[in-house]
């Protein structure tokens, strides 16, 4: 189980760090 999780965890991070540069560039924006 800890393979299967971390295929999920992995993916989750790079996703939430996409969000994040998207947050900061639309609070740059206003």
């Amino acid at each position: 189980m800890t393979n299967d999780y971390e295929a999920y965890l992995v993916p989750s991070i790079s996703e939430w760090r996409e969000l994040t540069h998207l947050f900061e560039y639309a609070t740059n924006l206003s």
